[in-house]
């Protein structure tokens, strides 16, 4: 909230709308035209119950509009590094694990090609509402890009995570979509996962954990779910028994 009348104001909406055009601004104590012209939501007179509640209501659906994704109702990808900044705060104080899934539909293309695009968006609405509906209601489900999707799980160790995922990914694969031109259509998606401190130490590290995770689940035949651990024993095992020829 801004207070007019005073000196700078426009300019001072303008500075505000070029750094954060998601944020609300509203002035109290004039509603002249030039305010907004300069980008202001609203202007009130003076600041009453009515005029917060109105307040209140834009700025909730300005923050569901920049937050969702408008065809899967997911997290937008800009929301994903404040969710996971939040896990790693709760992390280094009270040292409760957290996981993230990583996943991808699977010849996710060739859906597109045969069926054309329309088909394309309507799978992936319906697999961002499965993966919201399949998971609790403290996980978060964020499109990542494209057909690709991550989900965080809170207070999850990796088996869990790993488990959960491997749940969605067989509910997933049975399931018969019904395209708008009236064919059905199956799909199924592959994915990795990997558990924060152990898999990796930071958030880069974390994703980029799961990411490989997610790539040898392509490589090894896609429909599956793999662990970022599983591929650490991997390496590990394989340069063993290197040293030992």
């Amino acid at each position: 909230m801004v207070f007019a009348p005073s000196s700078g104001v426009e300019e001072f909406i303008k500075e505000l709308r070029s750094s954060n055009y998601s944020l609300p601004v509203a002035i109290i104590g004039d509603t002249g035209d030039a305010y907004y012209r300069a980008g202001a939501d609203a202007c009130y007179d003076r600041l009453i119950v009515s005029n917060m509640q109105d307040l209140l209501s834009r700025k909730n659906h300005t923050r569901k509009l920049v937050e969702r994704d408008k065809l899967t109702g997911c997290y937008r990808r800009l929301a994903l590094n404040s969710c996971l900044g939040a896990e790693v705060r709760r992390y280094n104080i009270s040292g409760e694990a957290f996981s993230v899934l990583m996943c991808d539909l699977d010849y996710f293309k060739v859906i597109n090609d045969t069926h054309g695009h329309q088909a394309g968006d309507q799978v992936l609405e319906e697999f961002g509402y499965f993966l919201c509906s399949g998971v609790r209601r403290t996980d978060k489900v964020i499109r990542y890009g494209g057909e690709e999707f991550v989900v965080v799980f809170p207070r999850c160790r990796r088996e869990e995570a790993l488990a959960a995922a491997d749940n969605l990914r067989r509910e997933w694969e049975g399931r018969e979509g019904r395209l708008s031109s009236g064919e059905t259509l199956r799909s199924m998606f592959s994915g990795g996962v990997a558990e924060f401190g152990s898999d990796g130490k930071d958030v880069s590290e974390l994703l980029e954990a799961a990411d490989r995770a997610l790539y040898r689940s392509k490589e090894g035949g896609r429909n599956k779910i793999l662990s970022a651990n599983v591929l650490k024993m991997s390496a590990l095992y394989t340069a063993v028994n290197q040293d030992n020829m």
